[in-house]
């Protein structure tokens, strides 16, 4: 790139949004020009993006996890051309919510430990959310301590159904109001640690209340038009 400077990053921003890989408009904000252009300016020019991959109750990676690691290398050399640098990608599992739904552990260990492998095959870093947790003080205990006090109302329609989907107790409202506490326990933890990252998300825009307050970009997961978790498909 021959120059650098606050236009021509927005510039590069503003013709970034491709339909194949993102499932909404990029919108150019001050932040996201400003984390772009450090990093482009930097010595070693490197954009530092992250993306959360959800671990449920399969025990092993099957195809439409290859599909959507194969999307997201694809997209990745996509933003190495576009913006002319090299892109640093983190893989963050999400293991601890895996608990929080009822699945069992071997199930977690031996899912988590094929897509970390699989990660190291595109040379990305991986790390999980268990580790944040044990960092900050985060625990089961305090997630259902916080879940007890939220109420009924604070759960809405959307998180419920999902929580009838994904959550393997029996009590799917108590399962959503589980599945939100983590979230808010995580939410500042995530934003400090994150903070000056690009956050890759499939996330239904109805969870952004939950999402770490940092830039993203949504994007589809398997393919242009689909945006299905590929952590929660089995081949059959």
């Amino acid at each position: 790139m021959s120059k650098v400077d606050k236009s021509n990053v927005e510039q590069l921003i503003s013709t970034l949004y491709r339909q194949k890989y993102f499932s909404r408009k990029i919108e150019v904000t001050e932040d996201l020009v400003e984390i772009i252009l450090d990093s482009l300016m930097s010595e070693e020019p490197i954009l530092r993006v992250f993306y959360f991959w959800g671990v449920h109750k399969k025990k092993h990676v099957n195809k439409f996890d290859l599909k959507a690691l194969s999307f997201l290398e694809h997209l990745i050399g996509y933003f190495s051309e576009h913006f002319c640098c090299a892109v640093d990608m983190q893989l963050i599992l999400a293991n601890t919510h895996a608990e929080i739904n009822g699945v069992q552990h071997d199930s977690i260990k031996q899912y988590s430990a094929e897509i970390q492998e699989q990660a190291m095959t595109y040379g990305w870093h991986t790390s999980y959310v268990s580790e944040l947790w044990a960092r900050n003080g985060i625990s089961i205990k305090k997630v259902d301590e916080l879940a007890n006090r939220l109420s009924d109302e604070q759960v809405g329609d959307f998180l419920l159904a999902f929580a009838k989907k994904y959550y393997l107790g029996k009590d799917k409202l108590r399962g959503a109001k589980r599945y939100i506490a983590a979230r808010l326990l995580e939410k500042p933890v995530f934003e400090e640690k994150y903070k000056g990252l690009i956050q890759f998300t499939a996330a239904d825009p109805r969870l952004q209340f939950l999402q770490p307050d940092l830039q993203h970009f949504y994007i589809w997961t398997l393919h242009r038009g689909r945006s299905g978790m590929p952590w929660f498909m089995n081949s059959g």
